[in-house]
């Protein structure tokens, strides 16, 4: 309801012509939704777009939980708070995102910073295979992450990257991020200049995240076609 709350607001404001003041939203998120990242990058994403000054999260649960983005009164983070940590994190100016559609469950927020040679999105709310497509670019290094969102008493010892890539951007001066989302996570892009390829040789395990158990070779075999 953001969007036509707001037009709502300032046609009122205009007819009177009354000079806009600051919009402050005092409560946002219903409470299904409070500490679940994916739900709630939508709310910041539109705040953002519609120009609102401020915003605060509600209280419906347990008081002294920053807005439900800890388990409880002096608590532990929950995977909303990681979304807010790296929203905090942006700097510099916010520029222009655009869902598929006002009623879209995908949706984010972008910043570029200052010094113009970098870029954080924070993105999420969608289900499946999902594209974000970033336009005015160079070649790029990219780094894909997200936070683990279980429920608001939920401990979310903290974001985990799932990928670092270097982008050709296409003649367009575009690139396109695969992400294949779970609606309750959140997630976040970091686009930076492209550096020196590293050297990726070692030894790397594969673990699970929800049994803890690590991916392995039958008979720990190294050839290709080993079943795992």
């Amino acid at each position: 309801k953001i969007k036509g709350d707001v037009e709502n607001v300032r046609k009122i404001l205009s007819d009177l012509n009354i000079p806009e003041p600051p919009i402050d939203i005092t409560e946002y998120a219903a409470p299904a939704e409070v500490g679940l990242s994916g739900p709630l990058v939508g709310y910041v994403a539109k705040l953002e777009r519609y120009g609102i000054t401020r915003a605060e999260l509600p209280f419906w649960n347990q008081s002294g939980a920053l807005g439900d983005l800890l388990t409880g009164r002096n608590g532990d983070p929950n995977g909303a708070y990681w979304l807010y940590t790296w929203y905090a994190q942006m700097s510099g100016q916010m520029v222009t995102t655009t869902p598929p559609s006002n009623e879209s469950p995908l949706d984010g927020a972008a910043s570029v910073n200052d010094a113009g040679d970098e870029v954080r999105i924070i993105t999420g709310g969608n289900s499946g295979p999902t594209s974000v497509k970033i336009n005015g670019l160079d070649t790029v290094n990219v780094q894909l992450d997200f936070t683990p969102s279980y429920g608001r008493t939920v401990k979310t010892d903290g974001p985990i990257t799932i990928s670092n890539t270097t982008y050709e951007v296409g003649e367009d001066g575009s690139i396109l991020v695969p992400i294949v989302m779970n609606p309750t996570y959140g997630y976040q892009v970091v686009v930076t200049p492209a550096g020196d390829p590293e050297d990726l040789a070692g030894t790397y395990t594969l673990t699970n995240i929800n049994s803890g158990l690590q991916l392995a070779t039958l008979d720990g075999g190294t050839a290709n076609g080993t079943p795992v």
